[in-house]
């Protein structure tokens, strides 16, 4: 009825949730075009690595340190999806019914673990349930701020 909205307003409206950054929003927004415009491989591959950024932004707005130290000569690294999850969990006061819902899509070996299926090249097209699913946990995660002491659980 209303057609579609224009990239940057939508990029704009999304800029004002709490947990996107410039750069989050624009991506989101672009993976929400792609999708209502029935891409939804395209909504798809866009939008899946925005996921784990989203998730560390917010650890790091939180002052929630995620690189860990160099060890036994070895190169410090990123920790995994499955860790920052944790860290968001106890950082944020997620409800366990969200924080298993995230790990069981993104990191449990025997849930849908969609961010790894993707990166491997194990999904051949992606169906449209898969899309939503994505797109819901980025704009999920999208309306996490920091906690307080009055702010009640999520």
């Amino acid at each position: 009825r209303h057609g579609l909205p224009q990239l940057t307003s939508l990029a704009g409206y999304l800029r004002t949730w709490p947990g996107f950054d410039e750069a989050g929003s624009w991506v989101t927004a672009s993976s929400l075009l792609r999708y209502w415009s029935h891409d939804y491989q395209g909504a798809f591959y866009v939008v899946i690595p925005q996921i784990e950024r989203t998730i560390r932004n917010l650890l790091l707005w939180a002052d929630v340190g995620i690189y860990r130290e160099q060890r036994d000569q070895k190169p410090g690294q990123y920790p995994g999806v499955g860790v920052l999850l944790d860290s968001l969990n106890e950082t944020y006061r997620m409800k366990q019914d969200w924080y298993r819902y995230y790990y069981a899509c993104l990191a449990h070996p025997t849930g849908l673990n969609v961010r790894n299926a993707a990166a491997h090249g194990l999904i051949e097209v992606v169906p449209h349930p898969s899309t939503t699913l994505v797109l819901h946990m980025v704009l999920s995660l999208g309306t996490l701020s920091p906690p307080d002491a009055d702010t009640p659980q999520r």
